[in-house]
């Protein structure tokens, strides 16, 4: 007869799988990955490099945890902001392009950089995930927009989503991090009043243009 064999994970090696991954998202925003190396990531926690390794086959294989969580965070936030809710659309899009500018930021042209050049299939699901989400929520904005007179009706939907999602492809791209000397808030900033500015009908233009000329833009 067989004997079934139980592995069990204890509350304390799921705590320092979580530490481990808190800390090396901080490390590799920061500093990209290849510049980030297994000993670093152990001597942020105060663990051995053995012990690293008992958890993670690889730093490749944290890299991967790191961003599959990122995504997940990013696409339930997105989630959130666009659900029907006591505020209007036009404070929900500021608030979500808020978060979008902030989670740009966070992210880090330097770890953006390194996942292109070194993991480029990982990127290429980073790319993926982001153009779906893109198109599926922002799709139900201009349809919700459309509906409550916050867009022009006569706009080309399609167009304008497919314009969207390149706009925020290349925004992502390195190169593109790379060109001028604005932060990349100020850049995504810029760019959605841009953006904006040509959709909106002018009575939530000029809402838009308040809330946001005082500070409101925030999440």
């Amino acid at each position: 007869m067989k004997t079934k064999v139980v592995f069990t994970v204890s509350k304390s090696d799921e705590s320092l799988k979580r530490r481990i991954l808190d800390s090396s998202r901080d490390l590799f925003v920061r500093s990209g990955f290849v510049r980030v190396t297994a000993d670093d990531i152990a001597g942020s926690l105060g663990i051995s490099k053995a012990t690293l390794y008992r958890h993670f086959a690889s730093k490749h294989d944290i890299l991967k945890d790191v961003i599959h969580g990122l995504i997940e965070e990013t696409a339930g936030r997105i989630e959130a902001l666009i659900e029907p809710s006591r505020e209007g659309l036009v404070e929900r899009l500021i608030r979500l392009f808020a978060f979008l500018g902030e989670q740009l930021t966070s992210f880090g042209p330097l770890l953006v950089r390194d996942l292109k050049r070194y993991s480029p299939d990982l990127w290429a699901e980073v790319e993926t995930v982001r153009r779906e989400k893109i198109q599926k929520n922002f799709s139900r904005v201009l349809e919700a927009g459309v509906r409550q007179g916050v867009f022009r009706g006569d706009i080309d939907r399609e167009l304008t989503l497919q314009f969207f999602v390149v706009l925020v492809q290349e925004f992502m791209n390195p190169e593109s991090l790379d060109r001028g000397r604005r932060s990349i808030r100020e850049i995504f900033d810029n760019i959605i009043r841009l953006f904006f500015v040509g959709v909106l009908t002018d009575g939530a233009r000029r809402e838009f243009e308040r809330r946001t000329s005082h500070g409101q833009a925030s999440t």
